[in-house]
Order: structure tokens, then C-alpha cells, then sequence
């Protein structure tokens, strides 16, 4: 995650969103905005394995998703917390498909008061 972190901001570009995963026993949302600044990441997904019935051996699982905000998941199947992270994943997608939409057209609006 971090080597594409890495490539993407060479590229000097936004894409392609990069999700990464946290599994922590303590400090979790202060370590996993860490990890989101050290990989250059959109979002990570932490969970605290420590937590009872959730994380690697259960059906369910509990996260914060550590982004440009916080979201708290309360336990949950791992179904709908993979659903959610997909709707995310594609919600920065469109957002920043609507900022590059919106740079295009301000840069054709202020072409043309320019000439």
C-alpha cells in the first residue's frame, strides 16, 4: 500500500483510491490515521482484534473507518461492512470524478473571459 501511495503521488494524481487495513489491540484510530498519512492512503479500515467477537476469527466484525473523517461501524457481518467500504470506496470515486468535472469546466469558462 505504501509503494502505491508512493507511485500515485509521483503521478501526481488522486487515483487510484487506496484503501488500507488495520488490525490494532490498542490506539486505534491514532494508529491508523498514522498508517493513512505513512501509506498515502484515502482511508483505512481499523479494527481492535483485542475486542471480543469480532476481527479474524468471527462472523462479525466492528471498525472505524479513518479517513478525511472518523465513521464508527458497530459490530456487524463482515458482509455489510465489505458493502460499505465498496459504497465509500465508490463515493470518493464520484467525488473526485465531480472535482475534475468542475476544474474542466472552470478551466474552459476562464479560457474563454481570457482570450
Amino acid at each position: 500500500l505504501a509503494e502505491l501511495g508512493r507511485w500515485r503521488a509521483a503521478q501526481g494524481t488522486d487515483r487510484p483510491v487506496l484503501v488500507g487495513f488495520a488490525a490494532e489491540t490498542e490506539d486505534l484510530v491514532a494508529r491508523a490515521r498514522d498508517k493513512l498519512h505513512q501509506k498515502r492512503a484515502d482511508l483505512i479500515v481499523a479494527n481492535d482484534v483485542s475486542a471480543e467477537g469480532t476481527g479474524f476469527e468471527a462472523d462479525t466484525n466492528a471498525v472505524t473507518l479513518v479517513g478525511a473523517v472518523e465513521e464508527v461501524l458497530s459490530r456487524r457481518s463482515k458482509r455489510d461492512i465489505a458493502r460499505i467500504l465498496l459504497d465509500n470506496n465508490f463515493r470518493i470515486h464520484e467525488i473526485r470524478e465531480e472535482e475534475v468535472n468542475l476544474e474542466t469546466a472552470f478551466m474552459r469558462l476562464t479560457k474563454g473571459i481570457v482570450q
